[in-house]
């Protein structure tokens, strides 16, 4: 007998944002990898650091541009598979929502795989996936020497604004601890507090709201199902207010 009544309709499988978000940044990261040891390793004076784990390189002048526009380039398509929702977004749109994350999203990466890598920030601070900066570094090495004297103004100018960022985010950054759920949640709610004056349209308001529920939404089944917690308000709170500071050193 043949079942002639109504089909239900196939809905394809889709896969909970903070998991796509960890899929993409770890392809992202290893392309990253991949295209910075071609630059690191063709002889432009970069010294290996000692890690028991990862290929480490000194930050250098000579590269840094490059290592920073493959970073650019590759964040840029992770946010397009990350967050496929913004396609639907005139091209104007997704390149604001885009410049005003890409510095909160540098931020968090960097003080979450410095954590990561050297078990806190100390003396080592991570300028991308294979390069890190000495803060002991006494010399410039990784300016031009040719003009040693605007490259100190430019190593203390970096300095003291990197001790006006460190004041504001590392004490609550140190206190919460992040685990790599929460590294992924946050990397969403820092992109959801948009400078309002970037002018986005409503369509684009809604999104990032959507984006933000959902992330939260998988925290909390992550904090109940595979933690076990009944009461997560704390660590909530200090994602909040990681996102807090986040948006106040941007300000700076």
């Amino acid at each position: 007998m043949q079942y002639e009544g109504p089909l239900r309709e196939r809905r394809k499988a889709t896969t909970p944002l903070l998991q796509r978000i960890k899929t993409e940044h770890k392809i992202s990261i290893e392309r990253r990898r991949e295209q910075e040891l071609q630059i690191v390793t063709k002889g432009a004076g970069h010294s290996r650091f000692p890690h028991p784990t990862e290929v480490m390189y000194n930050v250098r002048e000579s590269t840094c541009y490059e290592i920073f526009n493959i970073f650019v380039a590759e964040s840029y398509d992770f946010f397009k598979h990350a967050f496929p929702a913004f396609q639907k977004l005139p091209e104007n749109e997704k390149d604001l929502i885009f410049k005003d994350y890409i510095g909160k999203f540098s931020m968090v990466e960097c003080y979450y795989r410095t954590r990561q890598l050297w078990g806190g920030v100390g003396r080592f601070i991570m300028c991308s996936v294979t390069t890190c900066y000495d803060v002991n570094l006494t010399d410039p090495e990784f300016l031009p020497s040719s003009n040693s004297a605007n490259a100190k103004f430019l190593l203390s100018s970096a300095r003291a604004y990197a001790d006006d960022q460190n004041e504001v985010f590392m004490p609550i950054f140190n206190r919460s601890k992040l685990v790599e759920r929460e590294f992924y949640a946050l990397i969403v709610l820092v992109m959801g507090e948009l400078d309002t004056s970037c002018g986005v349209s409503e369509e684009a308001l809604v999104l990032l709201d959507r984006y933000r529920q959902e992330a939260l939404e998988g925290l909390q089944c992550y904090y109940q199902n595979e933690l076990g917690l009944t009461d997560f308000s704390t660590r909530i709170g200090n994602l909040m207010s990681l996102n807090h500071a986040i948006q106040e050193c941007k300000s700076l």
